[in-house]
């Protein structure tokens, strides 16, 4: 990696992420205006986990960006009702099948899998939450990513174990799924839209 570095960029350390981060700072749109914290933080910093928190966890989408009076819709560009936010968007909007996760994790805490799972899923969120940016532009939270692999271990556990309890508890699993679904068409429906 080093070698491919220094032979595509002239350094050693790929150059890329200082850039954005000069960038950040410079007013180019990057992150939501006064949301970042001082210059002197550098590209990784505990005291970024809280301000990308809000973002992965409780960003909402642009509601009303033309307003109210064109007759709304949720996929016309020209007067829709929201629109995912370039900064990003809470994982439980864009994921609701997500929400599951606190259940097996109370339900079933003592399962191997159950804590290896949450223990790489918070190891892997807590350093990319430490990172200077939130993986703009996306939809949803880009650096999820990382960490998605573990968190589907744990919603399909949830959903194996919300079965075995009855049918009574496994109509919320399904729901949540096919809403999740239909939540990331609309927002690859507004990534291409928006040139995203």
């Amino acid at each position: 990696m080093f070698g491919y570095n220094f032979v595509s960029t002239g350094h050693l350390f790929n150059p890329i992420y200082e850039y954005l981060f000069q960038l950040q700072y410079r007013g180019q749109g990057y992150a939501p205006e006064g949301f970042y914290g001082e210059r002197e933080w550098g590209a990784e910093n505990p005291l970024y986990i809280p301000l990308n928190a809000v973002i992965a966890f409780l960003w909402p989408p642009t509601m009303f960006p033309n307003g109210t009076d064109c007759g709304l819709s949720l996929l016309r560009p020209d007067c829709p009702i929201a629109v995912p936010s370039p900064f990003g968007m809470s994982l439980f909007l864009t994921s609701p099948a997500y929400l599951l996760i606190p259940v097996i994790a109370v339900a079933a805490w003592r399962q191997r899998v159950v804590i290896g799972a949450l223990l790489a899923v918070v190891a892997i969120a807590v350093v990319n939450l430490a990172h200077f940016s939130q993986g703009w532009v996306q939809f949803g939270y880009r650096f999820s990513n990382d960490f998605a692999p573990f968190a589907l271990i744990l919603v399909t556990i949830a959903i194996a174990w919300l079965g075995k309890k009855g049918r009574a508890l496994a109509w919320v699993a399904l729901p949540l799924v096919v809403l999740s679904i239909l939540i990331n068409a609309w927002g690859v429906y507004w990534g291409v839209t928006l040139g995203w």
